[in-house]
């Protein structure tokens, strides 16, 4: 059995990586003091601002919603 990725899945994952080592994980630390603070104020279930800033930029990349 051939187990390769298809041309398709290896752009996507490619896009994919690019966006997490640009965006996300340069956001791991804003991340958890958001947390953080969140769960300081009584209230973790809150959305994080860096979540919600981070959303529009995967749509635009097109990595929304795989």
């Amino acid at each position: 059995m051939d187990f390769r990725y298809s041309p398709r899945v290896d752009v996507l994952r490619e896009q994919l990586l690019r966006f997490f080592y640009e965006h996300i994980l340069p956001a791991e630390a804003t991340y958890r003091a958001q947390m953080r603070a969140h769960r300081e104020a009584g209230d973790p279930w809150q959305p994080l601002e860096i979540i919600e800033s981070l959303k529009p930029r995967a749509r635009d990349a097109r990595l929304w919603d795989l």
